[in-house]
């Protein structure tokens, strides 16, 4: 009885599948590609910019009293602060990369 609107439903279902699996094939090689640019940045500036923003941070952060700076590196805001400058040049770094220059 449902013989004919079976047969109907599963062509149209590999119909549509086929249709948003092509779809996302030619779709996700930018979104690819953007992804895994941005987290190789995003390493990059952690592994590298990191350490020596920290450096600097707690060269400047040497001058204060014994009590603050035993509070700044009891409270790893030394590392906040890497993070988010961290954040900023890869930003900075992914717009550079798409082309977008001033934002």
């Amino acid at each position: 009885m449902f013989d004919g609107l079976k047969a109907w439903l599963w062509t149209h279902l590999k119909m549509l599948t086929g249709i948003f699996i092509s779809t996302m094939l030619l779709k996700s090689g930018g979104i690819i590609g953007k992804i895994f640019g941005t987290l190789g940045l995003a390493f990059v500036t952690y592994k590298y910019v990191m350490p020596e923003v920290k450096g600097l941070l707690l060269q400047y952060a040497s001058g204060l009293s014994t009590e603050v700076y035993n509070l700044i590196t009891y409270t790893k805001f030394d590392v906040f602060m890497c993070l988010i400058i961290s954040a900023v040049a890869t930003k900075l770094a992914s717009n550079l990369m798409v082309g977008k220059v001033g934002t």
